[in-house]
This record gives structure tokens, C-alpha cells and sequence, in this order.
């Protein structure tokens, strides 16, 4: 968990979440002022499947379900996130609506990189980040055609 309400300092965690990423020290001080906190309750639906979406969010503390919905219109759980990890590069990468429904599985905290344009600079400066992000997706995608398709055979 990145977070610790007796000693929250908003700039640190932020820092602490983007590490994994190796910004540089402008890089990741332009994107810590673009990135805005959102807290949601257990079972607040962040994103559903089908809408549009053009931002990113790393979870600070918490934890999400992700649900994606099968061949045959059911709600499968795909995946469990927890702190330090992200979702929603699937419908920045590629244009496209939420490829999937994002629910909190408790209460949780999560920090949400609005604005394309801020990613893009940041993507656009640091070929490593637009990597991971492509890496994230492809395992996911992979994760979801492997957990659809046991679900299609039950």
C-alpha cells in the first residue's frame, strides 16, 4: 500500500507510483501536477465496459475487480488489481471504449491522469513508459482471451 493517512504526503505517493515507469525528474513532475485523486467506495462502479475513456488510472490504495463481459453477454471477473497498479491504457492506446468494467472491491483511493495531451508529452519524451503500457496491454488482453474462453466452455 502507498498510503499511510497519518503521514500522507500527495507529492511522494504519486512518486512512488510512477517509479515503476523511471521518468525523468521533469517528466514526472509535469505529469505529479496533472494527476488528480478520486476515492470510491466499495462496489463504486470507475469505468464500465463500451464507454469512451482517455485516461489512466493508478490505484494508491485498495483494490479493484475487473469484469469483461463474455460471448454470451455475462459478467466474467477477468482480474483483481491492487495497489501500484494501473488500468485504463487499453482505451488511451488504442482509441477505443473501456474494453472493460473496473469495479472497487473495497474502499480505495486512486489517482486518475486525465488529460490525453499530458500523457501524450510524457509518452512522446519517454519510448520506456509507451512500452510498458504496450507490455500491460498485450498480457491483458492475453489474460482476458484465456479467461473468456474457459467461461465459454462452461
Amino acid at each position: 500500500m502507498f498510503w499511510n493517512k497519518d503521514t500522507h504526503d500527495p507529492t511522494y505517493e504519486k512518486r512512488m507510483l510512477l517509479k515503476p515507469f523511471e521518468l525523468d525528474s521533469s517528466l514526472e513532475n509535469h505529469l505529479i501536477d496533472r494527476m488528480q485523486e478520486h476515492v470510491f467506495a466499495k462496489g463504486s462502479v470507475v469505468v464500465r465496459e463500451g464507454e469512451g475513456g482517455y485516461s489512466i488510472y493508478i490505484i494508491a490504495a485498495g483494490s479493484m475487480v475487473v469484469f469483461k463481459r463474455n460471448e454470451a453477454g455475462k459478467e466474467v471477473e477477468i482480474a483483481t488489481m491492487e495497489a501500484g497498479d494501473f488500468f485504463g491504457e487499453m482505451s488511451y492506446l488504442k482509441n477505443q471504449p473501456r474494453s472493460s468494467t473496473v469495479i472497487a472491491n473495497e474502499d480505495s483511493r486512486l489517482f486518475e491522469i486525465v488529460k490525453k495531451r499530458s500523457v501524450d508529452f510524457i509518452i512522446s519524451s519517454n519510448p520506456q513508459m509507451e512500452q510498458e503500457l504496450e507490455n500491460a496491454l498485450l498480457r491483458r488482453r492475453k489474460n482476458d482471451e484465456m479467461k473468456l474462453g474457459r467461461q465459454n466452455l462452461v
